[in-house]
C-alpha cells in the first residue's frame, strides 16, 4: 500500500492533473472563480494563481494539452436563464497566455450539476444544458 501526501494546506477542490503530468490544476475555494497550479514531481514550490483565468466554476473546466478550456459561467449566475450572449467557453492557451473565445451556451444551465468535457484531441466539446422546463397540474379529489 502507498502512502498519501498533502499537497495543499489552504484548501483543494477538483483537482486535475495536466496532461503532462507536470502539474497539477484546482480551485481553492469553491467561492473562489481563479484556477491554482501547482507543479509536482517533488519540487517545493508554492501553488500560484493561474494567470489571465477568471470565471472559473466547480465542474465547467478541463485541462488540455494546448491549455484550458473553461466555461465563464459565473458571469450571469449559474441558476438564472443566460444573458443574452450566454456563457462564454474560452481556451487558456499555455503557449500565448491568452483567452481564445470558441463558443457560447445560449440556453440555462444547472450550475449545481456541473458537465462539461472536452474530448482528447480537444476538436469537441461537451456540456449539459436545460433545454424544456415542464409542469403540470395535479388534483386530488374526495380526500375528506
Amino acid at each position: 500500500r502507498r502512502s498519501s501526501d498533502l499537497i495543499t494546506t489552504a484548501g483543494g477542490w477538483e483537482g486535475m492533473e495536466s496532461v503532462d503530468g507536470q502539474r497539477l490544476y484546482y480551485i481553492p475555494d469553491r467561492t473562489e472563480h481563479q484556477l491554482w497550479q501547482l507543479p509536482l514531481g517533488g519540487d517545493t514550490a508554492s501553488p500560484s494563481i493561474v494567470p489571465g483565468i477568471t470565471g472559473i466554476a466547480h465542474g465547467w473546466w478541463s485541462p488540455a494539452a494546448e491549455g484550458i478550456y473553461f466555461a465563464d459561467t459565473t458571469s450571469a449566475g449559474a441558476e438564472t436563464p443566460a444573458a443574452a450572449t450566454g456563457y462564454p467557453i474560452y481556451l487558456y492557451r499555455f503557449a500565448t497566455r491568452r483567452l481564445e473565445p470558441l463558443a457560447h451556451i445560449a440556453k440555462p444551465i444547472v450550475g449545481a450539476n456541473p458537465d462539461f468535457a472536452v474530448s482528447p484531441d480537444g476538436k469537441r466539446i461537451v456540456w449539459a444544458q436545460v433545454d424544456l422546463v415542464s409542469s403540470n397540474i395535479m388534483i386530488v379529489d374526495g380526500f375528506r
